[in-house]
């Protein structure tokens, strides 16, 4: 069995790289970096209570509230569906960047398919 002798003088250029694209292949392989945020002024709260909001990420919610309040930029797909039909007969309300930038709405079900119902909500930021 042949071994392979690693030098010890292994210049610093090159051990900063070494470590850079480590660094770079750990934080890929976490997939935290593979989710992209919504700026801070897009918000959505549901039932009195902020989410999370990620870029075009399903948040199953499966619960009675109507209460829903839109801050921010984006496109908010509220539905009555679970996360796998979403967009099936969903309520979009669509806040341009230019018209709404800190501002928000109380978005009401009276009249929606998801009145009664809330299954699952999509923001698109």
């Amino acid at each position: 069995m042949f071994l392979r002798r690693v030098p010890f003088n292994v210049d610093s250029n090159t051990k900063i790289m070494r470590c850079t694209v480590f660094f770079a292949v750990a934080a890929v392989a976490s997939g935290e970096d593979l989710m992209a945020k919504c700026g801070p002024q897009t918000k959505v709260s549901v039932g009195g209570e902020e989410a999370t909001v990620v870029d075009g990420e399903c948040v199953a919610v499966g619960s009675k509230t109507d209460d829903v309040k839109f801050c921010g930029p984006g496109k908010l797909t509220l539905s009555r569906m679970t996360c796998q039909n979403t967009d099936y007969k969903a309520t979009v309300i669509e806040h341009s960047k230019s018209e709404y930038t800190t501002q928000c709405e109380d978005i009401s079900a009276a009249g929606t398919n998801h009145e009664g119902w809330l299954g699952s909500w999509r923001i698109e930021c």
